[in-house]
């Protein structure tokens, strides 16, 4: 969402955007996996390579994406980078206490910067969409 504030898309992202150049600069110069280029010619960016993008446009929330991701289950030296389930078995760990820690600390990341709306919002995420509207 905060890139999109900022005209950006992390799954086609404008190659020759100053803060794109920068990090992809950066990645290569640091051996690093380098932004992919997508479908449509952009370029596309994981998590952790979007929370860079983001430190370089000065957003605020950057740093502490980043040093979240460094302490957590969303490090990105495991294989899959994703808090999603991908193929069709979950692969959680047997004891639910370090994914149930995970979403704790993301819900305190994000009441940090939500604003004075963020109770309002959980609400609404929290709750089930009955109905088709």
């Amino acid at each position: 969402m905060r890139l999109f504030d900022r005209g950006l898309d992390s799954g086609n992202l404008d190659p020759n955007h100053e803060a794109v150049k920068a990090v992809q600069q950066r990645l290569a110069k640091k051996n690093d996996a380098p932004l992919t280029t997508g479908r449509s010619g952009g370029l596309q960016a994981g998590r952790s390579q979007v929370a860079r993008i983001l430190k370089r446009c000065g957003d605020p929330l950057a740093g502490r994406l980043l040093e979240f991701e460094n302490g957590t289950l969303l490090k990105p030296t495991l294989r899959n980078t994703s808090v999603l389930v991908h193929g069709f078995a979950a692969r959680a760990p047997d004891d639910p206490k370090p994914l149930r820690g995970l979403f704790s600390d993301l819900e305190g990341l994000v009441r940090k910067d939500g604003g004075p709306d963020v109770d309002e919002r959980f609400r609404i995420a929290r709750s089930p969409i009955f109905g088709g509207d």
